[in-house]
Formats: C-alpha cells, sequence, structure tokens
C-alpha cells in the first residue's frame, strides 16, 4: 500500500530563513522589542511619514497616564488619593490634555474612535479625583486594531521590500566582481578561439 508520511506542521511565527527575523507583533513594537530593523523608532518614523503619528501618541499618552495614577496609589496614606495633592493636580492635568488632544472632536491630534467610546471618555468626572486609566482601555483597544489594521502591514513590508532590494544590487555586484568559473573558462575559450583564427588567417611570408 503507499507509504504515508506525516509531515509536523511548522510554527507560522518561525523565521523563514536565516537572514529573515520573525515578523514581530505590533505589542512586540510598541514594547521596543521587536528586533531591527522593526524598532519603535522605526515604527514612529514611518507613522510620522504617512502623517499619522497622533495614534501611537495617544497609545504612549495613555500609557503614561497609566504610570504615575498607579504610582500615586502606592504612596501613602493607605492608596488613597487626595485630591488636595500636586500628584493628583498633576493627573488632572494629564487627563485633560488627553482629552483636549486626543478625544474631543476637531482637537489638534484628534484619534479616530467610535462616538460611543468618544462620548463615554468626555463624560467622566474630572473634578476632584481624575478618572481611573482603566477608563481608557477600550478607546486604546481601538487604536491599537487600526494600527494593526492599517499600518502594521505595510510598515513590516517596507523594510522586507527594502532587503529584498539590496539582496539583489549586492548579488548582482559580486557576480560582478567575483564572475563564475564557467564564466572564465568561456571567456577564456573565447578569447584563445579569436587569437588561432586571427594566426591561421595571417599570410605566410614571401621566400626569399
Amino acid at each position: 500500500r503507499p507509504l504515508s508520511v506525516a509531515i509536523p506542521e511548522q510554527d507560522s511565527s518561525s523565521a523563514s530563513g536565516p537572514y529573515c527575523p520573525m515578523r514581530p507583533r505590533l505589542a512586540d513594537i510598541l514594547a521596543n522589542t521587536a528586533p531591527p530593523p522593526w524598532t519603535l523608532s522605526a515604527f514612529m518614523a514611518y507613522l510620522s511619514q504617512n502623517h499619522c503619528l497622533e495614534t501611537l501618541e495617544f497609545t504612549m499618552d495613555a500609557g503614561r497616564y497609566r504610570k504615575h495614577y498607579h504610582k500615586m496609589l502606592t504612596r501613602p496614606p493607605g492608596g488613597v488619593i487626595q485630591p488636595e495633592s500636586h500628584e493628583c493636580e498633576y493627573l488632572r492635568m494629564l487627563w485633560s490634555r488627553l482629552l483636549e488632544a486626543y478625544i474631543r472632536p476637531s482637537g489638534e491630534r484628534e484619534v479616530n474612535l467610535p462616538s460611543d467610546v468618544r462620548d463615554d471618555i468626555l463624560n467622566l468626572p474630572n473634578h476632584s479625583i481624575p478618572p481611573p486609566p482603566e477608563s481608557l482601555d477600550l478607546a486604546v483597544a481601538k487604536i491599537n486594531e487600526l494600527m494593526e489594521e492599517s499600518v502594521l502591514y505595510p510598515f513590516l513590508n517596507s523594510f522586507e521590500e527594502h532587503t529584498a532590494r539590496l539582496s539583489s544590487s549586492s548579488t548582482s555586484l559580486s557576480t560582478y566582481n567575483n564572475p563564475s568559473e564557467e564564466n572564465l573558462t568561456r571567456s577564456s575559450t573565447s578569447t584563445t578561439h579569436r587569437f588561432s583564427s586571427r594566426r591561421r588567417t595571417t599570410p605566410p611570408p614571401a621566400s626569399a
């Protein structure tokens, strides 16, 4: 009977070759743990060139707000937020800047959010104690989805296409500088043939 062979499944996240690093996830790029050339700074430059840097800036500012909020909770007395403290005042300022720059319609760097998500954030009170950072989780998730769908894969592909062009140019230059043995032999044979033909067509010298 015919022989059946079980072929093991290949992990889609594995590299496709010795010079093809694993394509990173958006989370890896945002955490700046992706391998070169897909670094966070390269991603920021790509977004800036395509006039959509505000999406990344929003997620970074939301992360900064979360960091300061939890830092304030770890301070005495007992993790209780004091509305009169300088830390709380600073958090209210950060929250207001987030709303004015990214959330409020016609803001300087307004991001594309569903109206219900936007309205829920705008309606949160910020009088004495600023809203918890979890209030931004849904908005951050929506923006991450937007970046994955619209800019992540073009960003990854842009480096792969550039690398492929460089590899092709390098191969052509290497072939020019280091011709193969077959080409050298062919060239030498052709030169010898032309030289021999030239000698045969030369008339013999006249006898004295």
